[in-house]
Parts: C-alpha cells; structure tokens; sequence
C-alpha cells in the first residue's frame, strides 16, 4: 500500500511539474480556433476572421507542421480587427511566464498599386478580457515575406488568474497574418531549444562526418556554454560541453560538434539533445532533442544535367543566337551537363 501511495504520489508530481512548465499550448494541428477563439471587433458588412489555411500562401501557412491560422482580408474596402485569444489562464503564484509563437505579416496590393500594411498586436488582459495592455506590436514589411519566431517575457505584468493572451490582426482594407505554434510557458534563467540539425540525409560511408545544427538561447541569461549529445541508433553517446559562447537571449547559435561520425552503408538514425545549459541541468526539456534519418551509400557519383536543343530553318534569329551567345556558353560549360 506504501509502494501505491509512493508511486501516486510521484505522478501527481510529476503531471504538476508539467502544468507548471506550460500553460497553454496550440498548434492547430486540429483545425483553427483549436482551444482558443475568435472575434471581429471592427464590426464590418463583410467580416473576415481567423481561420484554416486558404492555400493563398502555401509558404506562411502552415508555418510548421499541416495547420496553422491565417487572417486573409482581400476583396474588401473595409477595415478589419480580427482577435484570436487564448482561454482564462491561470497565471498567479509568483512564477515568471514567456509567450512564443511563430507568425507571418504580408503586405497586400490592389489592383491599382496601392499598399496595405498589415498590423499585428500581441494583447494582455489580467481581469478575464476586461481590458487589454499591449505586449507587443508587428507591422509587415515588403521586403520581408517569411516566417518569424518571437519569444516575449511576461515579467513585467502582474498575472492573474484571470490572464488571457490575444492576437489581434488590424488592417484598413488588404491583409495577411499567420499565427503557429503558441505556447505559454515557465520563463528559465537559462534555458536553451534545439531548432535544427544540418546534417544531409544522404553521405557516403567511411567519410567524417560533422554532427552540426542550430540552437537558441531561450532563457533571460546570456548563454555561455551548452553541454551537447549526439548518438546514432542508440549506441555510444558522445558528449561534449561547448563553452565560450555569448549567445543573448533569443539569438541564435550554429554548432559543429567535435565529434565526428563515421558512417557505415546503410539507413541510420541520428539523435541530437541538450543535456546542460550553462551548467544547469534545470531548464525546459521539451525542446531539446531532435532526430534525423540518414542513408549512408557505398559510393557517391556526380550527376551531370541532360540538354537537349533544336531549332529550324525557319527560325531567323536562331543562327545569331547560336553564333553570338550559345556557342561560347557551350564552350566554357561543355563539362557541366551532356548535349543533343
């Protein structure tokens, strides 16, 4: 009965631990609202709200994963003020929280030229939706059509358990906004995410192989030194602490392992983890493991591209084309692809 009792007693604390460490996540994978909501607040004739991907843009949604929602304002002559907020959290008890989400800000045209920027503004409400304090604001920009992360401190306010978190897209007529992977949680001194690993899913056998990627710093310190793992198909684990570093927060880091692999032929599985941050073994461990799947061939060949050319008689400007740009090109580049 005592082994029972232990054993409860243990997972209470452990799905605790968990509640603690994230508040509130979605990523939209279900469909869109998922657990959040919707609301125009512009109150236009013709609304347009958060929603599933229109396929309108296929590179800002989704963001990451199949999913991710999207304010898509065209054939409108209407401003539009479209909010998706989380539910009520609990956010009391003294803990530090940070908001992180990816999104995306197009700048639409008409038909005529003219521009139309799209707003985006990140909303806190402590009274249960009451009233609303800015968090953070994004206009889009033309030159800048991709993807962004953002990782914003809530310290600065005093959370309730009454705190909802809101993502309100304005616009005066055209606009575009997408919104993935929002979560809220506990805020790590030091802490640090696993974002990419760039190794080739295809080498050749017996080569040395740099183990490399991207990491992030997403604690309030300045990163300093990250203990760093790699094993493939779950045989030695080499382990390596890489110091030295003065990442700041939110920036980012490309590492070079200083262990190498030697692959043998085959398919193989890479698997790349934190297990220290500046030391501490007390960070978010949800994000710092990453896997790769990597066929290791015999032998490697270059393959050359096949072009094939015709013309005709008729064809009046071809003759000067040949004598004035094609066969010079062909004469410095006769080793790069096959010809017909």
């Amino acid at each position: 009965m005592k082994k029972k009792l232990f054993f409860s007693g243990l997972i209470a604390l452990l799905i605790s631990f968990n509640i603690s460490a994230q508040a509130f996540s979605e990523d939209f994978e279900n469909g869109v609202p998922g657990n959040m909501t919707t609301e125009q607040l512009a109150n236009p004739s013709t609304p347009v709200n958060w929603a599933g991907c229109s396929g309108f843009s296929s590179e800002n949604c989704s963001i990451n994963g199949n999913r991710s929602a999207e304010f898509l304002a065209i054939n409108t002559d209407e401003a539009q003020n479209a909010v998706i907020k989380t539910p009520v959290l609990d956010l009391s008890g003294g803990t530090e929280y940070e908001l992180n989400f990816y999104y995306s800000l197009l700048t639409l045209y008409n038909q005529q030229g003219d521009s139309f920027n799209t707003n985006l503004y990140i909303e806190i409400s402590l009274d249960n939706g009451t009233t609303w304090d800015e968090i953070e604001s994004y206009t889009s920009d033309p030159d800048i059509t991709g993807n962004n992360y953002a990782s914003l401190q809530l310290s600065s306010f005093e959370l309730t358990n009454q705190t909802q978190i809101r993502f309100r897209a304005q616009t005066p007529n055209f606009g575009y906004a997408s919104l993935d992977d929002i979560t809220v949680t506990e805020s790590y001194e030091d802490d640090a995410s696993l974002r990419s690993i760039s190794n080739e899913v295809f080498v050749t056998s017996n080569d040395n192989i740099d183990i490399s990627g991207q990491l992030r710093n997403d604690g309030t310190n300045e990163l300093n030194s990250v203990e760093l793992n790699w094993q493939i198909d779950e045989n030695t684990t080499y382990t390596e602490e890489i110091s030295g570093l003065n990442v700041a927060p939110q920036e980012s880091y490309s590492f070079t392992h200083p262990d190498q692999w030697t692959p043998v032929a085959g398919q193989h599985n890479l698997k790349v983890w934190i297990s220290k941050v500046n030391g501490s073994t007390n960070f978010d461990n949800s994000n710092t493991e990453l896997t790769k799947d990597i066929q290791a061939a015999t032998q490697a060949t270059t393959r050359l591209p096949l072009l094939e050319r015709f013309t005709s008689a008729t064809c009046t400007p071809c003759a000067d084309f040949n004598a004035n740009a094609f066969n010079s090109f062909h004469q410095q580049r006769s080793d790069d692809y096959v010809y017909l």
